[in-house]
């Protein structure tokens, strides 16, 4: 049974992932363990009634800045974006205020097993997986790999500016040279 780490089967994608996480936790709840932390961030949110208009053109929501290779990836289905299965280890810890006062920011961790190398480019999707957001990985994160030794990067960190956008989000990194999504986690919002 696949999950959220393991490579998926191309046509299955984001959909197994969240299927896996609800029977990983309903069998750690019969086991008897706690779930993990991003069991309960995989619960479906109602769509919103009406797409904000930036999703239709295709650009970032107004005020929220985004790095140039996302161009054209705005309210996209990821899975039709970048078709392919990826595996990578992280986390999306939480959404905080941004730094600069303006809106909020996504953060968290990503590592590429297979290219040995901190994940550099992320995408946060809604609930129905279209592309709200985007920013890029290499920040300092010292915890990492001291508590993941396979990691050999303290630049795995990542932030995505959201605007004013609410969640929920997932955070999916981009692998593969950019031929594959891997899932890093869900943030109820």
């Amino acid at each position: 049974m696949p999950t959220p780490t393991q490579d998926m089967s191309r046509s299955s994608g984001l959909r197994s992932a969240i299927g896996a996480a609800f029977v990983i936790t309903a069998g750690l709840l019969l086991a008897g363990c706690n779930p993990p932390p991003w069991a309960s961030m995989h619960e479906a949110a109602p769509a919103p009634a009406e797409s904000p208009p930036a999703l239709a053109t295709g650009k970032p929501p107004e005020g929220v800045p985004s790095p140039d290779w996302a161009a054209g990836l705005f309210g996209r289905m990821a899975e039709e974006a970048i078709t392919g299965p990826g595996v990578c280890i992280g986390n999306f810890d939480g959404v905080r205020p941004a730094k600069d006062g303006v809106g909020r920011s996504a953060f968290g961790w990503a590592w590429d097993p297979a290219a040995g190398a901190p994940v550099s480019r992320i995408l946060l999707v809604n609930a129905s997986g279209r592309i709200v957001a985007a920013g890029d990985g290499g920040r300092v994160r010292e915890d990492v790999p001291r508590a993941r030794p396979e990691v050999s990067s303290r630049l795995t960190g990542w932030v995505v500016r959201t605007g004013d956008l609410l969640g929920p989000f997932a955070a999916l990194g981009i692998v593969g040279g950019g031929s594959a999504l891997c899932q890093l986690g869900r943030n109820p919002g």
